[in-house]
């Protein structure tokens, strides 16, 4: 008991001295011989860095054993203590989650899994004999609907998965699919347009109210306020902070107003200038 009280004073320490470290996603897990605890955390408020943080039970000395930039869930070990086992999902939507084999305390991760599934980063165990792995499959299906006032709901989109929509115009919507694609449709769920090609991390979509102009949360390294032109041309970041999200632009389309990520105080609201 003194081993475990003074391991979790350590544990809190650590995080009150790592005020971006996160233990939120998954609990941790004990290590065979009882000697290490393992955990799966995100550097930063909302992740950008995933990592996998080694605790020693009898001094609470922490190491960092693994980082990547993909979400990092449940993890488990194997038995003879000399691995983990544990679930890596897309960063931005956190589906096409796969099971690797990570080796301790140290060694490259191998996937073991190569499909088309989808693990849920919340649920991972095995067997006592280490021979059989049970888990969890997610499915995503969520499509756009359109319901005019004077009309019944029509579905517009067919298996898309749609995650966010925006109006473009009366006549074209922005979507965001669960890959972090945007794309827009007419109001008939025709002329399917791509307009993020080269860039599966995209979220927060908000169209502006001129037509013109399409602002969005990126990940290519760390959450930024980025704007396009409606035809998915002239794509150009617009902030360079710590952590922004959430764009909007105001009604005359000149300015971006955002979230930034502001420590200790949480979240700050800012603008920015669409030029």
């Amino acid at each position: 008991n003194e081993k475990v009280l003074a391991t979790e004073n350590n544990l809190q320490s650590f995080a009150l001295a790592n005020f971006s470290t996160y233990f939120g996603f998954v609990g941790p897990a004990w290590s065979p011989d009882g000697k290490t605890i393992v955990a799966s955390v995100s550097e930063g408020i909302r992740g950008g860095v995933f990592s996998v943080l080694a605790f020693s039970v009898s001094d609470g000395k922490v190491q960092k054993i693994y980082s990547s930039k993909s979400f990092i869930g449940q993890l488990r070990w194997v038995p003879s203590g000399d691995g983990l086992l544990m679930i890596m999902a897309d960063p931005v939507t956190g589906l096409s989650g796969q099971i690797w084999y990570l080796p301790y305390p140290h060694g490259t991760a191998q996937r073991l899994t190569n499909d088309l599934t989808n693990y849920n980063l919340c649920c991972l165990d095995l067997t006592t004999n280490a021979d059989t792995i049970a888990t969890v499959e997610n499915n995503y299906v969520a499509d756009l609907w359109l319901a005019p006032a004077t009309d019944k709901a029509r579905q517009i989109t067919s298996n898309a998965a749609i995650v966010d929509a925006s109006w473009l115009t009366d006549n074209k919507i922005v979507l965001q699919n669960i890959k972090g694609d945007l794309l827009t449709v007419d109001h008939e769920g025709a002329n399917h347009m791509l307009l993020t090609p080269d860039a599966h991390n995209v979220r927060a979509i908000a169209a502006c109210e001129d037509g013109r102009h399409i602002v969005y949360e990126s990940l290519r390294s760390t959450e930024h306020i980025w704007v396009m032109n409606a035809d998915g041309s002239n794509a150009t970041q617009l902030t360079s902070g710590d952590g922004e999200s959430f764009p909007d632009c105001s009604p005359d389309g000149k300015w971006v107003v955002y979230l930034a990520s502001d420590k200790p105080v949480g979240f700050t609201a800012w603008r920015v200038n669409i030029d």
